[in-house]
């Protein structure tokens, strides 16, 4: 050890005296300025944007470009393409286009698209027994549509969603959940989204809603869009959250509060993370622990800066159960054909 200490010394001098650059010390970080900012907004609006964020917008956003199309441009097929990986159900063959062409009006589809999706149900809405439909959808694709102003769609990933509706004589319930794998963009995608310019985004993002009897609302992923779509100055969201609703809750439940974190990127790579407290003694904690009010509050921190008190940022997620979390698809969307095309 000695020996060692003795080594690391001649060789640091020896470094020193043959005019070795050894660095300049680390730069103390800078501290981004948050002047201007209204962070509660902020984060709702986040919220509100990943809503959207889910298999059934780029469903749509492909349907709508197919509508385009001209006989034999793209061509379309039964069952799978030759590329991609997808493993389909053995009960659902889907449908997929693949080519490389360009319609007479100079609308171009480049690459690959397969989906398939089946819809099962019985029963009567209108009797005491009531109905249910259950409903999955998956899509793959590495394709791109356009012409020469604009992009229309791309999809460059996979995605998968479903829903489970029951109805019955004063009685509601439904699900519907969603992750996407993927890039999507495009300006079919911005009209579905009611954006301008291409919209769009890159995301593994699921969610998770329910509503009817009980109002439940998971969103856990990340989300990148292509610029600064929150108060023009974050363009990404990572998050770990759940949200109960008033519909269905617990007597000790927190309807005003979720639980986990969120995260918002500005254009600068800084990392602005919500942090909300369970609102109860878990078991197995300490009972001097801390625990947070149910008031919408969390603690900000920003990523890689400990040593900095930020405090609590409150947010009204209120709007979530009066506006409604997601739209729950037309069950009919899950019912698409070859013939359609």
């Amino acid at each position: 050890m000695l020996f060692l200490l003795v080594l690391t010394t001649a060789c640091s001098k020896d470094a020193e005296d043959s005019g070795v650059d050894l660095g300049a010390p680390a730069e103390e970080l800078v501290l981004p300025d948050m002047d201007g900012i209204d962070l509660p907004s902020a984060y709702s609006e986040a919220v509100r944007l990943s809503n959207g964020v889910n298999l059934d917008l780029a469903w749509r956003a492909n349907l709508q470009t197919l509508e385009l199309r001209h006989e034999g441009c793209p061509d379309l097929y039964v069952g799978a393409p030759a590329e991609g990986d997808f493993e389909a159900d053995e009960d659902y063959d889907g449908v997929s286009w693949n080519d490389y062409c360009a319609t007479p009006g100079g609308l171009y589809y480049g690459g690959y698209v397969y989906w398939l999706s089946n819809l099962t149900g019985e029963g009567d809405p209108k009797t005491a027994e009531g109905r249910t439909l259950q409903g999955s959808r998956q899509m793959e694709a590495s394709a791109i549509v356009g012409d020469n102003s604009s992009v229309m769609f791309e999809f460059k990933g996979s995605g998968s969603d479903s829903m489970y509706l029951a109805e019955a004589k004063g009685y509601t319930r439904w699900v519907y959940s969603s992750l996407v794998e993927a890039t999507v963009t495009g300006a079919a995608v911005s009209a579905a989204e009611g954006t301008s310019g291409d919209g769009g985004w890159r995301t593994d993002l699921y969610v998770y809603a329910t509503g009817g009897d009980a109002d439940v609302l998971e969103l856990r992923g990340n989300v990148f869009f292509f610029e600064p779509r929150i108060q023009d100055r974050f363009d990404s969201i990572a998050m770990e959250l759940t949200f109960a609703g008033p519909n269905g809750a617990a007597p000790d439940a927190c309807t005003a509060e979720p639980t986990g974190w969120i995260g918002l990127r500005d254009a600068n790579a800084y990392w602005y993370d919500l942090v909300f407290q369970p609102t109860s003694v878990e078991e197995g904690a300490s009972p001097d622990t801390e625990y947070s009010a149910c008031d919408g509050c969390g603690t900000l921190y920003i990523r890689g800066v400990e040593t900095v008190e930020y405090g609590e940022v409150c947010v009204d997620f209120s709007w979530l159960w009066s506006e409604g979390t997601v739209d729950l698809p037309d069950p009919e969307d899950f019912i698409t054909t070859y013939r359609e095309y």
